[in-house]
């Protein structure tokens, strides 16, 4: 016998294998979320330590080319017109002219030197995750008894970048085993190269090189 009654209500939620498929799916959407933001995360701070370095290095540079600019040429001690520049450069400034003949203030030096607690051993000494590295210091009143050292930057590789100590212009700029530090002279052309290398917040190596050309003046009886 067939019954007349009231039309069956539609079914109301989802059934068990439906909720659960629909958790199965946001948990994916929701995990490749987290991978593309972990992975968006650490572009960013790689991008942002990048820049950081290569901010260093360039004020760094700056500061070195500000106080090149009036060097007196023939006060330099090193030679930097050699194949290999200079790591090391003693100098002069021009303060001034009386009766045609410059006069010149104290002196100056510009330098790479190893890191406190580094040795040139091609080990990790000091426990930074860098080997060898250096700085670049300034020094004023060279030898007197109120000389003063600034540090312009850290993490001065002990090498320019893409050069290896083999005797060779590896990186292509006409100088040798250069190190991370270099200025080299061709005529009154002063070039100052500079790499600065750091390790980020993932333990990748970040290295950046910049460099500037000083115009130089007095540049006759270079020693």
């Amino acid at each position: 016998m067939r019954i007349h009654g009231f039309p069956r209500r539609p079914r109301a939620g989802f059934s068990v294998i439906e909720l659960t498929l629909s958790v199965s799916v946001l948990a994916v959407i929701l995990a490749a979320l987290a991978v593309l933001g972990r992975s968006s995360l650490s572009a960013f701070q790689a991008m942002s330590h990048a820049s950081e370095v290569e901010d260093r290095a360039r004020r760094a540079l700056e500061r070195a080319a500000v106080e090149l600019t009036s060097v007196y040429v023939p006060s330099m001690i090193q030679d930097p017109t050699g194949q290999f520049g200079t790591e090391v450069l003693e100098f002069r400034q021009v303060t001034g002219f009386q009766a045609g003949v410059p006069t010149y203030g104290v002196a100056m030096r510009l330098a790479w030197e190893l890191d406190p607690g580094e040795t040139d051993d091609g080990t990790d000494e000091d426990g930074d995750g860098l080997i060898d590295e250096g700085r670049l210091i300034l020094t004023r009143n060279v030898g007197s008894a109120n000389e003063i050292r600034i540090v312009l930057c850290d993490d001065v590789r002990e090498l320019l970048e893409g050069e290896i100590s083999n005797g060779g212009d590896d990186n292509g700029n006409d100088l040798f085993d250069e190190r991370g530090f270099n200025v080299h002279l061709v005529g009154d052309l002063l070039t100052i190269r500079l790499t600065v290398e750091s390790l980020d917040e993932a333990g990748r190596n970040v290295v950046r090189t910049v460099q500037t050309s000083v115009l130089l003046r007095n540049v006759e009886n270079v020693i």
